[in-house]
């Protein structure tokens, strides 16, 4: 695939006369961007063709667009970079609760998303200063943490310990069972 993305470009809207002009080149689509297309198509087609197979339009059967994949769709083009403590610091100036609080919690233990809001207040042991990270939640349902390794206990820091006891008394949501950063709707 990434051999058809390197010879094989989109024509711009406009028909063949357009690929002849100068814009032509600044108007070709990207390698990275034509795969990240047609991953995207791939993936509606999957999600339609289950959607087929769910109605009974097409019999139950392993879904064909699981076997088509785009080579180099997903690889990451850019080295992340990270923040310093400055700009991590300005960054969550600029957010408010409880999402200052979630990107804290994230960045301090390494949390992930689902990790950190599958948080509840009774995995917090306030005496020996211990977090435990038992489960996450992923579109409102409960599972396993995704990987071993995640399923841990950790120290709290005193400043984080202080964080987690403001955010519990501003919190609405603050019974031992109840989920740290609970939505109210």
């Amino acid at each position: 695939m990434s051999q058809h993305c390197r010879t094989h470009r989109p024509v711009p809207r406009g028909g063949a006369r357009a690929g002849f002009s100068k814009t032509h080149s600044r108007q070709r689509m990207e390698c990275s961007q034509y795969c990240r297309v047609l991953e995207e198509r791939v993936r509606l087609l999957r999600i339609v063709w289950k959607f087929a197979m769910w109605r009974g339009d097409v019999p139950t059967q392993r879904n064909p667009m699981e076997l088509a994949t785009v080579k180099d769709a997903s690889k990451r083009r850019r080295k992340p970079r990270s923040l310093t403590v400055a700009e991590f610091q300005s960054f969550i100036a600029h957010l408010q609760e409880p999402s200052s609080t979630v990107a804290l919690v994230c960045v301090c233990f390494g949390l992930r998303i689902s990790e950190c809001l599958a948080l509840k207040w009774s995995d917090v042991d306030w005496l020996s200063g211990k977090l435990s990270v038992q489960r996450g939640i992923v579109k409102q349902c409960v599972d396993e943490v995704k990987t071993t390794g995640s399923e841990q206990q950790m120290t709290l820091d005193a400043g984080v310990s202080d964080v987690f006891k403001q955010w519990k008394q501003t919190s609405q949501f603050s019974a031992s069972d109840d989920w740290m950063f609970a939505s109210p709707r």
